[in-house]
């Protein structure tokens, strides 16, 4: 019986190892294989190189892109992709790996000028206020010594940036070009004028509003009756926002009494002091109109809202084309919501400044932003979507260093590009006119000053009779 169960165990024992000897034969067998294609595409290299391997599945390959000199590794296309280098590839079926290689292009970084020079409106301006506090960001960042030299005669600011001794100076676009590209007042000068001007910066939309005196009667702009006495500054176009007013209101200059003062904070302190009944170019940020608004009359402002009154306000536009109609956002807390007048403020140059020298000022202006826009009154309309909504109505033309960084952030448009065709256009005849008007002077032996009457009334009717258009506000290009 022990012998019969001793043979049973050696028969079991030789099926198992039969058994086994066949699992193992089975694991002995070749694992499968899968081909590797490595290529390159532009100048460059692989290691592995270029070619076709064959790798045992489930490997992992490693795969180094190598670009020669003036190259540099861009990608990875076919069955793997990214940018890691080098890449591991997993054979699990066939594979191609391709390299990529691009040029590699040098950016030689800006290097910004020692010194950039702006012009400003005088000490406790807006425009000296909020400069005054960007220069130190400005220098901080770039290494450039900013200079701010305050101006208060309008002309010669421009004469200094057309000379080339100021880089920018900040004016809004009703002294650029109706006063400078007109040649009217101080700018009717042998060495003033016109000349290839460009805006490139939103500095601020200053928005002057009409203002009386708290306990007057006038509520809205049609109170303005025949006999109300009106502030004027006794300069070139001081009358000028006088007559829109009054012709929204559907009334002329011959219906008041005008009283002059010979400054600024004179025609607008006479309406608390009761020398006059109104003033309409008061500015709501003004030391002297927040010492109005405390005095024990107080002040009160008449709206020039052209929403509610859009045939008053064209009425306005068709005296002065060249002012927009907005509410004011700064300055005494009674200003704040009710419609005045104005025009955009830039920053502008000319037209040969240098086009790198523009595009890296704006775009440091757009990048850095949040680093200043609080550090002074409006120098938060400084940012590059206001100087958008401003492209919408300027006949200022724009530097093409600006345009450049616009288009960049695809914020320049077909219909930008009409209305500044139309407005350098208009610019160049008047250069070309001014030129014209000059010799015509020399000719007829007319002294060329804007104090002489001859001269101004031989430029004005030389304008009128080749027929060159104003300056205006165009909505719709």
């Amino acid at each position: 019986m022990k012998k019969k169960v001793l043979l049973i165990s050696l028969a079991l024992m030789l099926v198992a190892s039969l058994a086994a000897f066949g699992a193992c034969g089975e694991d002995e067998e070749e694992a499968a294989e899968y081909s590797l294609i490595i290529s390159a595409v532009g100048e460059g290299t692989t290691n592995p190189t270029p070619g076709t391997s064959t790798e045992t599945e489930g490997a992992s390959v490693s795969v180094r892109a190598i670009p020669n000199t003036g190259y540099k590794f861009g990608h990875w296309e076919g069955s793997v992709s990214g940018t890691t280098n080098p890449i591991s590839v997993k054979m699990t079926s066939d594979k191609s790996v391709v390299a990529v290689f691009v040029e590699e292009v040098i950016v030689e970084e800006w290097e910004w000028p020692q010194v950039f020079k702006i012009c400003s409106s005088a000490i406790g301006s807006g425009d000296y206020t909020e400069l005054t506090a960007l220069a130190p960001v400005l220098e901080q960042s770039t290494g450039m010594k900013v200079r701010v030299v305050p101006e208060n005669n309008i002309p010669l600011k421009s004469k200094w940036i057309r000379t080339g001794e100021f880089d920018a100076t900040p004016q809004s676009s009703g002294e650029a070009a109706p006063f400078c590209i007109e040649a009217k007042g101080g700018y009717a000068t042998r060495d003033g004028g016109p000349y290839q001007i460009r805006g490139f910066a939103q500095v601020y939309i200053q928005v002057f509003g009409v203002m009386v005196r708290g306990d007057s009667p006038i509520e809205t702009i049609y109170d303005i009756k025949p006999g109300t006495r009106m502030s004027v500054f006794d300069v070139p176009g001081g009358v000028d926002i006088i007559e829109a007013v009054l012709a929204w209101a559907n009334l002329t200059l011959d219906d008041v009494e005008l009283v002059k003062t010979g400054s600024y904070p004179g025609q607008v302190t006479m309406v608390p002091e009761g020398q006059a009944d109104v003033t309409c170019v008061a500015l709501p940020a003004a030391s002297f109109v927040m010492e109005a608004a405390a005095g024990p009359h107080g002040i009160r402002w008449i709206d020039l809202n052209a929403e509610e009154d859009p045939e008053g306000a064209k009425r306005f536009n068709s005296v002065l084309p060249c002012h927009v109609l907005s509410p004011m956002r700064v300055g005494v807390e009674s200003a704040i919501g009710h419609w005045g007048w104005g025009s955009p403020a830039f920053l502008w140059t000319r037209a040969d400044t240098d086009p790198d020298l523009i595009y890296n000022v704006v775009k440091w202006l757009d990048e850095n932003y949040d680093s200043y826009k609080d550090l002074a009154p409006q120098l938060d309309e400084m940012s590059l979507d206001i100087f958008r909504q401003t492209l919408n109505i300027t006949y200022l033309p724009i530097h093409e260093g600006a345009i450049k960084y616009l288009k960049e952030k695809g914020m320049w448009t077909e219909a930008d590009d009409v209305r500044q065709a139309y407005n350098v256009d208009l610019v160049t005849r008047y250069c070309e006119a001014y030129a014209s008007a000059l010799d015509l002077a020399d000719s007829m032996g007319i002294t060329v000053d804007p104090e002489n009457e001859e001269w101004i009334e031989l430029w004005e009717g030389y304008k009128t009779d080749i027929g060159i258009p104003g300056f205006r506000v165009i909505y719709d290009f």
